[in-house]
């Protein structure tokens, strides 16, 4: 599932692709994780999280950006997973993302991978995994 969620204010855009690993569902964000897209974010969240129980995985190795209010659209999401008796895993921090997680403390919350996930028998990295639903949502 692929959702394209375009910011209000300053043109900012985050791209959400959903697919599933052997081990869990996979959410690949790739843009700009921020205060105009946090809502979104979090509205698409929620659609993958409901009927989990296990983990689900957001692949962080990919956002252009990330600001506080994206760190705390990705809190929300933890705090959602284990309401429903799951968890969120971020893989593959790097960057602005990983900095910010850090200095607020975040790190020590969040279950934290130091790759992304990858698809057994898919093509190269970046590549969106034979089978992956797709959704353009505004």
């Amino acid at each position: 599932m692929e959702a394209k969620i375009e910011g209000s204010i300053r043109g900012d855009e985050l791209v959400i692709v959903v697919w599933h690993s052997a081990v869990c569902p996979v959410m690949d964000l790739r843009g700009e994780l921020c205060t105009t897209t946090a809502a979104g974010s979090s509205r698409e969240t929620d659609h993958v999280l409901v009927g989990r129980t296990a983990a689900v995985a957001v692949d962080l190795s990919q956002p252009a950006f990330c600001d506080v209010e994206g760190a705390g659209a990705l809190i929300g999401a933890e705090r959602r997973a284990r309401e429903l008796g799951g968890r969120l895993v971020l893989a593959g921090v790097q960057g602005r993302c990983a900095q910010l997680l850090h200095r607020a403390g975040l790190d020590r919350i969040f279950w934290l991978l130091p790759d992304p996930p990858v698809p057994s028998g898919t093509g190269p990295p970046g590549t969106v995994p034979r089978g992956s639903a797709q959704l353009v949502a505004g």
